[in-house]
């Protein structure tokens, strides 16, 4: 799990990132919070085995797969299974960079 930072609602992101992350999915992806700027580090999901790891992001630069960058919100939605990447794509709610074929691969664990 990243380091608890002394935020309730980053720890509480972190655990429903978790929550909905807990198949493995040969891959790192990033998660960046647009709303949240630099009050929170963005989260690595590395799913390159079983357990799931997540991990705060020392830099900007730190290796992703793919790079997931949305609001708070939407970001739990979509890995709450409740919004659909393609949905949250098109509307503009979600920029996707790097490799679209490992987020494909997620299996995501409804809440």
């Amino acid at each position: 799990m990243a380091k608890a930072l002394g935020n309730e609602e980053f720890n509480a992101f972190v655990e429903a990132v978790r929550l909905g992350c807990q198949a493995p999915f040969d891959g790192i992806i990033k998660l960046i919070c647009k709303d949240r700027g630099d009050d929170w580090p963005d989260v690595l999901i590395d799913g390159r085995k079983a357990p799931v790891t997540l991990s705060a992001a020392k830099t900007d630069k730190a290796q992703a797969d793919c790079t997931l960058r949305g609001s708070e919100e939407t970001l739990l939605r979509l890995l709450s299974g409740e919004r659909g990447v393609n949905r949250a794509y098109i509307s503009g709610r979600l920029a996707i960079s790097g490799d679209m074929s490992v987020m494909a691969r997620i299996e995501l664990t409804p809440p």
